[in-house]
């Protein structure tokens, strides 16, 4: 997702450093840090982390398209994998909620 942002100033130029690298890397981090931690429920907190990095994720991408620093196939294809992600982290989201439940 990094090369979508790198059009946009001040941000892809910056790498992991700028806030769309930072969110970017949050994503994977935070799901792997959460499933290394003991229980759902702090799981679940990582979760929620990364889904709201997804969210500015989203924004960059957007945002980047809109004020015409992206093209409209890198923006779609940028947004396909952004919409595949979010359904993968809703899904284990929903399976570690369950989880949460049972274990309370």
């Amino acid at each position: 997702m990094l090369e979508g942002g790198a059009a946009f100033p001040g941000l892809g130029a910056r790498g992991a450093r700028g806030p769309d690298g930072r969110a970017c890397y949050s994503v994977p981090l935070n799901i792997a840090e959460g499933s290394a931690r003991k229980g759902s429920k702090e799981y679940r907190r990582f979760l929620d982390t990364a889904k709201g990095s997804l969210a500015e994720l989203e924004t960059i991408i957007d945002l980047s398209h809109d004020l015409g620093y992206m093209d409209d196939v890198t923006h779609s294809r940028l947004t396909d994998v952004a919409t595949e992600t979010g359904k993968t982290l809703y899904g284990l989201l929903r399976k570690i909620s369950e989880a949460a439940r049972r274990s309370s």
